[in-house]
């Protein structure tokens, strides 16, 4: 059966126009890092790789740490669940998201 984790739609800013949650499929999550592709560690950004080499990067300053372990925590939590929630702090708010 598929997991999936769920970015919540109030966790980004409102000039990204989001109108609905962000839902990732967990099986395809190879692996969630502070930093970018291009600059990992740092602080500004946290970035999900995806199976097949294709990636997603959050942006919000000096909270890439705290996106990367809500997002860690998600994949972790109810192992036998289809849809975990990433529980962001109410101080992070992704402002911006990068694909590639």
């Amino acid at each position: 059966m598929a997991r999936f984790i769920k970015i919540k739609k109030e966790n980004f800013a409102s000039s990204l126009n989001m109108t609905a949650d962000v839902v990732l499929g967990s099986d395809q999550i190879g692996a969630v890092i502070k930093g970018t592709y291009a600059a990992p560690g740092n602080a500004d950004a946290c970035t999900v790789y995806f199976s097949g080499a294709s990636y997603l990067q959050f942006t919000d300053t000096a909270k890439g740490a705290d996106i990367a372990l809500a997002i860690n925590n998600a994949l972790s939590a109810n192992p036998g669940g289809v849809l975990a929630i990433v529980q962001l702090d109410a101080s992070v708010e992704i402002t911006a998201i990068a694909k590639a």
